[in-house]
C-alpha cells in the first residue's frame, strides 16, 4: 500500500469499504460477522497486510491525494523530481 498518513487512510477505509469488505472475504476468508468481530489493531494489521492484487489497495493507490500542508508539498514534490 502506499505511504499515505494514518489519518488518510480512515476516509479512503469508509469511501471504500464495500472493496475492502471484498477483499478480507477473499484474501483472508473472512466472514461478514468475522470483519464486524475485529478489534481495530486486528483490523489494520489486516489491512497493512492486503497484497498488491487487492481491489482496495488499487483503489486507494489511485485515489489523488488532496495536500495542504506546506511540509507535505515538500515531500510530494520531492518525490517527482529525478
Amino acid at each position: 500500500m502506499s505511504n499515505r498518513a494514518a489519518k488518510d487512510l480512515w476516509p479512503l477505509i469508509v469511501q471504500y469499504w464495500d472493496l475492502l469488505e471484498a477483499d478480507f472475504q477473499r484474501e483472508y476468508r473472512m466472514s461478514q460477522q468475522d470483519i464486524y468481530e475485529l478489534t481495530v489493531r486486528r483490523f489494520v494489521v489486516l489491512v497493512n497486510g492486503l497484497s498488491s492484487n487487492s481491489r482496495f489497495v488499487d483503489a486507494v493507490n489511485n485515489t489523488p491525494r488532496v495536500v495542504e500542508d506546506p511540509d507535505d508539498v515538500a515531500a510530494v514534490t520531492s518525490r517527482l523530481r529525478m
